[in-house]
């Protein structure tokens, strides 16, 4: 349309071509943006004699216009060298599909450039004199560079995808056994691979690694389970992300030792930190989680429906009512912690020391408050028997390792007692 004889004066016609020049551009650019595509807008004007075109200041000056744009374009699609700055989760499928992406779209740049129609426009700037084209010049040479690193890291990190499709569909009882082959292509990269062997990619595909465990580990654990008291299946489902995650981490120390051994010029110096640091916190977290159910365990039998032993003696009543107010108290200080508003899987989550610091607070009270009701049931029978009964009792209910190692010294205290009366007895008879 712009470029149609619509008799209209000359310099109307500069304007609108150029206008129009500047709307497509911009659409073409915006269009395959949302796709991580970088797609450059040609003028459609038939140069065929390149040399009047480039004596014509109005389309020099249009096509200086294309140059800057395109220059901008280039360098926007073309500095994102690493995937660190899409997301600090990513795992490695994500890291294959970056590359995969950036050789697609630089090699798309790469047969633009070489069009007759963008090679001719280059033509006219060059006989123009243009001052953008140098730099035009350079980011051909980058995309050149560019395009050959991408097919050679994507060559390379494609012996990654079938042992990391298989991660990202295992439970963590199933990924430890994935772990060494996975340790092994990436340390043929590091070994082998022209461009992507800098600490700073292989210490991010690690960290990827130990992203994508974290993912499996996940997704396995119900927290609505932990808050509903069905603690018995989470408290498996937590230790077995717990031994996949220092199984992780024993691999790699592993590889590093055999690198060390058999590569001595080209050792694994990673800060671990780098690595493990959310792995680590997400260990811990499930160590805290497990803490929570150790809690329901012992201070919430009742409301879980668990058996709970009858007491004898004249405190019965009271030894039973102390025990239903701690977990009261246990269940009010639980639906505090369930009530965050944050993910508590989430390792980002800031607030989560501080919160489960005061749940563990309260359950140090509580087990003060526990020990209390022992010493008190002990304190209310009258025989040795009795005694008996009342330390089978409290040694089927204490689940937490305080608590169990009060009633433990109780048992030994009651054993004491029963050797004193037998040596009294054995007196009487002598």
């Amino acid at each position: 349309v712009a470029l149609a004889d619509h008799g209209w004066p000359e310099n109307v016609k500069k304007e609108f071509t150029s206008q129009v020049q500047k709307f497509m551009s911009t659409v073409t650019e915006m269009s395959h943006m949302g796709k991580g595509q970088t797609v450059l807008y040609i003028p459609q004007d038939n140069f065929v004699d390149t040399d009047a075109a480039a004596k014509d200041k109005d389309i020099v000056q249009r096509l200086d216009m294309a140059l800057i744009h395109w220059t901008r374009q280039i360098k926007e699609g073309t500095s994102q060298q690493d995937s660190t700055q899409d997301g600090e989760h990513n795992g490695p499928l994500d890291e294959i599909e970056f590359w995969n992406a950036r050789d697609n779209n630089l090699s798309r740049l790469h047969e633009q450039l070489q069009s007759a129609k963008l090679q001719r426009i280059l033509a006219i700037q060059e006989l123009a004199k243009s001052a953008y084209l140098r730099q035009f010049r350079l980011l051909e040479n980058d995309i050149k560079a560019g395009t050959i690193e991408a097919k050679e890291n994507l060559r390379w990190l494609s012996f990654l995808r079938e042992p990391c499709e298989k991660l990202a569909e295992a439970t963590p009882p199933q990924i430890p056994a994935i772990l060494p082959t996975v340790l092994n292509y990436v340390r043929m990269i590091w070994s082998c691979s022209t461009h992507y062997k800098t600490e700073n990619r292989i210490s991010g595909l690690l960290k990827k690694i130990s992203n994508e465990i974290i993912r499996r580990c996940q997704a396995t654990i119900e927290l609505q389970d932990i808050f509903d008291g069905k603690v018995d299946t989470s408290m498996v489902q937590l230790q077995q992300a717990i031994d996949c995650g220092r199984e992780w981490k024993l691999a790699y120390q592993k590889t590093c030792r055999l690198l060390e051994k058999n590569q001595p010029d080209r050792p694994w110096n990673f800060p671990e930190g780098s690595i493990f640091a959310q792995i680590d916190a997400f260990v811990q977290r499930c160590c805290d989680l497990l803490e929570v159910c150790e809690g329901q365990q012992q201070f919430a039998r009742h409301s879980r429906g668990q058996y709970m032993p009858v007491f004898g003696g004249t405190r019965a009543p009271e030894i039973t009512k102390s025990l239903r107010e701690i977990e009261d108290t246990f269940l009010k200080n639980l639906q505090r912690l369930q009530s965050v508003d944050y993910d508590l899987l989430d390792v980002r989550a800031a607030k989560w020391p501080d919160d489960f610091s005061a749940f563990k607070n309260h359950m140090r009270d509580l087990e003060v408050m526990y020990m209390n009701v022992i010493t008190g049931a002990f304190e209310g029978v009258g025989t040795l028997q009795s005694a008996v009964e009342v330390l089978d009792s409290f040694y089927l209910l204490a689940k937490r390792e305080r608590i169990r190692a009060f009633v433990e010294k109780k048992g030994e205290h009651l054993y004491n007692l029963f050797l004193q009366e037998i040596n009294n007895i054995q007196r009487e008879f002598q």
